[in-house]
């Protein structure tokens, strides 16, 4: 009676042992295929913030291109400024000057110098 007892209870822990080994491979593969997934997202993010990081940068570089365009074109303005605040508005045009407005606009040279005094 007590070999019988010691068969059914070695028996039971096998199957115990099967159990427990099953489970053991069944968790061992859910966290293979989680890290699976882990490193597939990771990859992800690192892409995003990659393009990111060039998304900035280009977006960087095009401000400081029209920063330096701003500045150059402030400068051209200026020179404007002082040429014109410096011209002497009495003293006759250039016939260069003149003969570009006149082929340029439907004005004549007389009525452009009358304009011009």
């Amino acid at each position: 009676m007590e070999v019988r007892s010691l068969s059914t209870r070695a028996v039971n822990a096998e199957r115990r042992l099967n159990n427990a080994q099953n489970q053991l491979l069944a968790t061992e593969e859910k966290i293979s295929a989680l890290n699976q997934r882990n490193a597939a997202a990771d990859m992800k993010w690192e892409a995003r913030v990659k393009e990111y990081e060039s998304r900035l940068k280009l977006a960087e570089e095009k401000v400081k291109r029209e920063r330096q365009g701003g500045k150059e074109r402030a400068a051209e303005l200026e020179a404007n400024l002082k040429y014109v605040f410096c011209f002497d508005w009495n003293a006759p045009f250039p016939n260069e000057v003149l003969d570009l407005c006149s082929d340029s606009s439907i004005w004549h040279r007389s009525e452009i110098n009358n304009w011009l005094m």
